[in-house]
């Protein structure tokens, strides 16, 4: 199988340089023609860059004369406005005089009022004095509309037919103020802006080009070329470029040209297209003496890259072969599979990941070099078994892991089979024969696979094993219980960062066994996550233990239950204590009792008030550390209990030796209380606990027979169902009040 991949390369990597070789020296004729297209793009290009200079230089230039005009409209418009606005507000009495007055302080022509009739009242030069619009004059049209105030286009005057633009404006009294403009002081204004008077003086600067300006419909409006103007130029008739911003060679009788397309805007709006036309014969001249020169050039280079190629060749086919094996064992490596995978377009595949259980030991043991030697014997053992079975195809992906690919979807009894070949020819290598290995195993049952898929799912079987069961086989499954581990995760170090709503505490309250008054709570964390709900506290702990997370975790809770033991002193009096669920992990850290004094200090706790809970697992540590982290924290005041007792690692020697205050009696003998035998067993631990100065708590009780029994037993405190579940911390308070209401 792997031979044949290789060789699949090999004839691909030969193509790649045997082909361009040849096709070089069949098509030389055409490398010479390339040759010469490209001293002649260089050479255009040069040119290209002067003329699109120039033609955005004449094209701001006319862009700026555009401008000027409709700045100059604008100005007009302004004008006529503020003199309707001027008129309207006159304090004074209007007659032919004052208007003529108006008229030359305003810079216009002429003013008429209207009043409401639209009767002419007033006028500047005095004449037309009471005529009144017909219908449909504009003055009309205004007066009958609801505008206050519109400029009009250029027309003839009723009566003297002198072209004039006229503002309107409505008064106070719905009167209507006429304002007038000649027509032919606007036409000398905007002929010192014409693009054809512009055109006319930028073609005197250079001879060697030619300007033409067109309108969206193509028609030519000004040019340098006097003869054209007016008439429609069609672009592929004459191929000339018609995108904006683009250029074309263009060969007309004068001689050859490059043609820019311009486009000329104004206020993101487009005003037509600049053509600019620049003379390329003397650059044509100068093309054909450097072709010349490159063409020779290029027959020298090509016979060199003829020889560079062939040795490349020799070289890439090493590379090729580093490139897709590993270096230490020779197995084809991860990015071989991916493309092997990629290729493979037959039967369903199986995927075997393998992966040595103790490897980690045996290079900190041994050495790396050591280890180095076992994997190659691996790998010898791996490239064995394909050697027997054409089937297979072993590759190592990382540093211990490696994967057999099987090209079926093989039963149960095919993996066993190939499992035993596996162990019987590891037999041969000591180094070998001595691992256990751990087996994921993914498959896939359609052609046209995902190699990323493939060797995730494989990993994913691949961790789920265990010490017991060392082959796995992927299923949905295992992926969502992974997906939902790391969910639960990234929630756990978000409420570790302070996110609230995700990490909260419950406290279930621990009672005097002799008269059920409140001692103190334990407070028990709960998880609600985002996107899975609640989470068990025996799922998210056991968890954070495995993520590396008991320790910012168990701070975590410890500062929300001194959040609570706070509220409490803060508003009651008395002796109600918090007992607070610590980890090993977390105790025998070095700064775990500077932390709780720090946190005493600034919440103003008392921390005699604080009951720490330890699990027997406690016992499993180092005893003279504990001893001493335990002596600390009673210094401080705070009291020391061990939870779930009688279950776990603890001895009446090691309770005799440590500074421990309260047993907590695991649930179990509570539960077990109906049968007598459990029932000397609980009072045997009671009174041993008591000989050594401890205080005895029973967890889990619900009925009042245990309850009855535990207290003729003389056990000191009680906790369960049958007093109250775990309350949310606004309920535990309220729980306190009533009892100190129903004690009073």
């Amino acid at each position: 199988m792997e031979k044949s991949f290789m060789e699949q390369r090999g004839r691909i990597l030969k193509r790649s340089i045997i082909v361009p070789i040849f096709i070089s020296l069949l098509f030389f004729f055409i490398m010479g023609i390339w040759a010469i297209t490209t001293i002649q793009n260089f050479y255009y290009e040069e040119r290209l860059e002067e003329a699109q200079v120039l033609a955005s230089g004449y094209a701001e230039t006319l862009s700026i004369a555009m401008d000027a005009q409709r700045l100059l409209e604008q100005y007009l418009e302004n004008t006529l406005n503020a003199a309707g606005l001027a008129v309207s507000n006159y304090p004074g009495s209007f007659n032919t005089d004052s208007l003529s007055e108006i008229a030359r302080e305003l810079n216009v022509d002429r003013i008429f009022i209207y009043d409401e009739a639209l009767v002419l009242s007033y006028a500047s030069d005095g004449l037309h004095i009471g005529w009144v619009p017909e219908e449909g004059h504009p003055v009309r049209q205004f007066f009958e509309s609801s505008k206050t105030q519109y400029i009009e286009d250029i027309r003839k005057e009723t009566g003297s037919g002198i072209p004039y633009k006229f503002g309107y404006y409505r008064d106070d009294h719905n009167g209507i103020i006429q304002v007038a403009v000649e027509a032919e002081k606007i036409y000398e204004l905007n002929a010192r802006f014409d693009s054809q008077h512009l055109l006319d003086q930028l073609s005197q600067l250079d001879n060697k080009i030619a300007i033409a300006y067109l309108d969206e419909q193509h028609t030519i409006i000004t040019s340098t070329i006097q003869d054209v103007l007016g008439t429609y130029l069609d672009f592929e008739t004459y191929h000339i470029p018609s995108q904006a911003g683009s250029f074309r060679r263009i060969t007309t009788e004068d001689g050859n040209y490059m043609a820019l397309n311009v486009p000329m805007m104004q206020n993101d709006n487009s005003q037509g297209t600049l053509l600019l036309f620049y003379e390329l014969d003397e650059t044509e001249e100068l093309i054909s003496i450097v072709s010349l020169v490159i063409i020779s050039t290029i027959l020298l280079v090509f016979l060199l890259e003829i020889w560079v190629l062939w040795g490349t060749y020799k070289k890439n086919q090493n590379i090729q072969f580093i490139a897709y094996h590993d270096e230490l064992t020779g197995l084809p490596n991860h990015r071989y599979f991916n493309e092997f995978i990629s290729e493979s377009h037959s039967a369903p595949l199986t995927c075997l990941m393998l992966n040595p259980r103790n490897f980690k030991a045996i290079n900190i043991l041994y050495g790396y070099t050591y280890g180095n030697e076992v994997l190659i014997h691996i790998a010898d053992v791996l490239s064995a078994l394909q050697l027997r079975q054409a089937s297979l195809q072993a590759f190592r992906i990382s540093d211990d892991r490696f994967i057999i690919l099987m090209h079926s979807q093989s039963s149960e009894k095919q993996i066993d089979t190939l499992i035993g070949s596996l162990r019987l020819l590891a037999t041969q290598y000591q180094d070998v024969s001595s691992l256990e290995f751990s087996i994921g195993i993914a498959t896939t049952d359609t052609a046209g696979h995902d190699p990323s898929l493939l060797i995730k799912q494989a990993s994913i079987a691949l961790h789920a094993t265990t010490d017991e069961i060392f082959i796995k086989q992927y299923n949905n499954s295992m992926e969502e219980s992974l997906l939902r581990k790391d969910t639960i995760e990234q929630e756990l170090k978000r409420a570790i960062r302070g996110e609230e709503g995700i990490l909260s505490l419950a406290f279930q309250p621990i009672v005097e066994a002799r008269d059920s008054s409140i001692h103190g709570f334990e407070a028990l964390a709960r998880m609600k996550s985002q996107k899975l709900g609640m989470i068990s506290p025996m799922e998210f702990i056991t968890l954070a233990e495995q993520r590396g997370l008991m320790v910012p975790l168990g701070d975590k809770i410890i500062d929300l239950a001194t959040d609570f033991l706070q509220t409490i002193q803060e508003r009651f009096d008395g002796n109600v204590n918090v007992a607070i669920n610590v980890s090993a992990l977390q105790m025998i850290g070095e700064n775990f009792t500077s932390k709780l004094q720090e946190l005493a200090g600034k919440k103003q706790i008392n921390l005699y008030q604080v009951e720490l809970e330890l699990t027997e697992s406690i016992f499993s540590q180092d005893l003279n550390l504990i001893a001493k982290r335990l002596k600390e924290l009673r210094q401080l005041g705070i009291r020391i209990s061990i939870d779930d007792f009688g279950t776990g690692f603890s001895s009446l020697s090691r309770l005799g030796s440590l500074e421990i205050d309260i047993l907590k009696l695991d649930r179990l003998f509570v539960i077990a209380l109906s049968e007598e035998s459990e029932r000397d067993l609980v009072s045997d631990i009671i009174s041993m606990a008591h000989h050594l100065g401890k205080k005895v708590v029973a967890e889990g009780v619900e009925t009042t027979g245990q309850k009855r029994w535990l207290e003729n037993a003389q056990c000191d405190l009680l906790q369960g169902y049958l007093f109250n579940k775990p309350l949310a911390p606004s309920d535990a308070i309220l729980h306190i009040e009533q009892e100190k209401t129903h004690h009073a």
